[in-house]
């Protein structure tokens, strides 16, 4: 199956791609394990290496954090640089969400089927990351980074890029294997989620139901006041580019692979 974006081991938005000002991609297995827990350190850090390398961006210029799947969001300056990057002990603690207005740094998300949201305002010159999983989705942290980016940096949604990345789509994300208390709980949030209506997210084909999070978070971007032009849905299935892709949902504990999406503007 052919991967829209995909140039030499490292997928491309065909958005930001038009900002020469940007350096941005998303990792795929070629490059070896990328995090700590997955691979030796000596040999993620060499991984790493070549992933940002490739790019042109130093690993000392890189920031990470430890997700949770929480809609904790920070704003990053140059003393947080590197943070994460050598040792897992520095990764920015309880954090999902990444923004900075400094050129020279670049933020960097981790996914393995969550979706890796990446965010451009070429007017204020800003850009941010976040982790969307099915918690972070439904807790609506595509709309949380919208709110902070106008609240804190001026940002007109309508300005806004946002590339919604390789990511488990809803042909493969069959929850029914978590029982119908995962399903329950998700029709329980959505009641208090009015950007949301269950069909949505919820996609039954005979007796399985499949999550659509692709169509959640572009439903928040929209709402959020978003274009739709400027938001880049490839829909590019993690599960269903095995070769590729890391899949938690299909590979589970033989999993030794984690993507890395990292957007930042040039120093």
């Amino acid at each position: 199956m052919e991967v829209k974006g995909l140039k030499n081991g490292i997928v491309y938005s065909r958005l930001l791609s038009q900002y020469p000002e940007i350096i941005h991609g998303v990792s795929t297995k070629i490059f070896g394990p990328l995090i700590f827990n997955r691979g030796k350190k000596d040999e993620v850090i060499k991984n790493r290496k070549e992933f940002f390398g490739r790019l042109g961006i130093d690993l000392h210029d890189v920031v990470m954090m430890e997700q949770m799947h929480s809609i904790n969001i920070k704003i990053i300056n140059r003393r947080y640089q590197g943070s994460g990057v050598f040792d897992i002990s520095t990764y920015i603690p309880n954090t999902d969400g990444l923004i900075t207005d400094k050129p020279g740094i670049f933020l960097a998300v981790l996914s393995a089927d969550c979706v890796p949201l990446l965010f451009f305002d070429p007017v204020r010159n800003v850009v941010a990351v976040a982790h969307a999983g099915w918690q972070g989705t439904l807790k609506l942290i595509g709309k949380k980074m919208v709110e902070k980016l106008e609240r804190k940096f001026n940002t007109n949604p309508k300005d806004l890029v946002v590339y919604i990345g390789p990511s488990i789509g809803p042909c493969c994300y069959d929850i029914n294997p978590r029982g119908e208390k995962r399903i329950e709980e998700i029709k329980k949030k959505f009641k208090d989620i009015a950007l949301f209506k269950e069909e949505d997210i919820l996609k039954k084909r005979g007796k399985k139901v499949y999550l659509d999070f692709w169509e959640a978070n572009k439903i928040q971007l929209l709402k959020s006041g978003v274009q739709n032009k400027n938001i880049d849905l490839p829909k590019i299935c993690t599960a269903c580019n095995l070769d590729y892709f890391p899949s938690h949902h299909i590979e589970r504990d033989s999993r030794i692979h984690t993507m890395i999406s990292v957007i930042g503007m040039k120093g």
